[in-house]
């Protein structure tokens, strides 16, 4: 045993420029049934020289690799089949450069070509996990996001070029930040949602979709491409909140979704409509719309004597060309 952990530990170590550590190893044919378990407990994966020097990339309690038993036994190599993650905390910053600690492979020496092998000892079908947490800092966007109680898993033959990935994600505190400003404050959030992915045009469709934050249900419909060797990313999305009330809308105010939301007296409607279509990269935007309505609202929290009512908003923004001052 300790030999085989001393050769996982070097393995991983001369491919990484981070320092990956972790406090023991065993195996299971029972806790991913029918695949061989192989856990790695107290998993630290720490960055090595340069601007994040010392920093925690990843600390989790286990990680599970599930691997086809067939394959370990009888075969040449070792198929991995599933990975899960219990109760990590990552940490993801980049910088205003580009540069981001997750970027932790070493590269390849001059001259090397990469090749690939039709068996390839990665065959991914699912990965999940479980009671994470999640930071996620990028100087270059002005933007934080912090999730806490993070559950998700995602499953699809992701080996082929075209598959269905199926996601379900619960995070029980969602915090982001903007450009200085505070959107989202340990927000309750839950996405299920099914992507057609075309991988030979990288090409990302959605099938289902069914996104709530807090109270509010959001609907999210199109595609998203990234071609291979090009800075664009084209869309064609369209998203709305289908038949949501003044009170949903309310939720998703930082600070408002309190324990006793449930007895907030709220009235009014709301409609919620937009469209992103075109591409986007560093000198050009796509054409989009947002319609955003509100009818007549008031709220009212049970502990306050008062409340606001004639609440009314009608608001159109529209960028219909591909230059923002039109």
């Amino acid at each position: 045993k300790d030999e085989i952990i001393a050769q996982v530990k070097a393995a991983a170590n001369e491919s990484l420029t981070a320092t990956v550590d972790f406090k023991d190893v065993d195996i299971s044919v029972f806790r991913h049934f029918p695949q061989l378990s192989i856990g790695l407990e107290g998993l630290d994966v720490t960055n090595g020289p340069g601007p994040f020097a010392g920093v925690k990339l990843v600390q989790c309690e286990r990680l599970d690799v599930a691997v086809d038993l067939w394959s370990a036994i009888f075969g040449s190599e070792v198929v991995i089949k599933g990975l899960y993650f219990q109760k990590p905390d990552i940490r993801v910053y980049a910088l205003s450069d580009g540069s981001a600690n997750y970027d932790i492979t070493k590269p390849e020496p001059e001259g090397t070509a990469a090749t690939a092998s039709e068996s390839s000892p990665v065959k991914l079908e699912h990965y999940g996990i479980t009671d994470g947490k999640l930071l996620y800092d990028d100087r270059s966007l002005d933007m934080r996001a912090e999730l806490d109680g993070l559950s998700h898993s995602g499953s699809g033959e992701f080996a082929s070029d075209l598959y269905d990935f199926v996601m379900k994600t619960a995070v029980e505190r969602l915090t982001v930040d903007y450009g200085g400003v505070q959107y989202l404050s340990n927000a309750r959030a839950d996405w299920n949602a099914t992507l057609s992915a075309d991988m030979k045009n990288m090409k990302f469709t959605f099938k289902d979709n069914d996104l709530k934050v807090n109270a509010l249900q959001v609907m999210l419909d199109g595609w998203v491409q990234m071609p291979d060797n090009s800075e664009d990313i084209r869309m064609d999305l369209k998203f709305g909140t289908p038949a949501n009330t003044f009170k949903s809308l309310l939720s998703i105010v930082p600070g408002a979704y309190t324990k006793d939301f449930d007895n907030v007296q709220a009235n009014g409607t709301v409609q919620f409509a937009g469209f992103v279509n075109g591409t986007y990269n560093e000198t050009i935007y796509p054409a989009f719309k947002i319609n955003f309505v509100v009818g007549n609202a008031d709220f009212k929290y049970p502990d306050l004597p008062l409340g606001v009512s004639n609440i009314n908003v009608d608001a159109t923004i529209n960028s219909p060309s591909a230059r923002l001052n039109d």
